[in-house]
């Protein structure tokens, strides 16, 4: 269990330190929750929102590259 101590003890030394504002992250959920169309997915933060979009983005060019094996099962 030396790795879960180890993980909590950065957990609780971090706390208070994150980049996020959780009162504007709580802003942010409730106004997307009461928006006219919520939206299905919502990411907190800079750095949050870099990675998703770039894990989006790696996962779209590789669903481009195959679109031609991917099209050619249809009848």
């Amino acid at each position: 269990m030396p790795m879960i101590e180890s993980v909590k003890a950065a957990f609780v030394d971090h706390n208070g330190k994150q980049e996020g504002d959780p009162v504007r992250g709580v802003r942010a959920v409730l106004s997307a929750m009461n928006a006219p169309v919520p939206p299905r997915r919502i990411v907190l933060g800079n750095s949050g929102y870099d990675v998703v979009t770039g894990m989006y983005e790696k996962a779209l060019v590789e669903l481009r590259a195959n679109e031609k094996l991917s099209r050619s099962t249809d009848f």
